[in-house]
């Protein structure tokens, strides 16, 4: 989801302290990431 120079705007968008949580959302599966988009609509 999130490139290098994403990285600071995605952990501020979720609100996560660490950076190597949200590194974890850039290795999640495609289908995980459109489920958990499709969940927030």
């Amino acid at each position: 989801m999130a490139r290098e120079e994403g990285l600071a705007a995605a952990q501020a968008q979720l609100r996560h302290k660490s950076e190597q949580t949200t590194m974890r959302y850039d290795q999640a599966p495609v289908e995980d990431r459109r489920d958990a988009l499709n969940w927030m609509e």
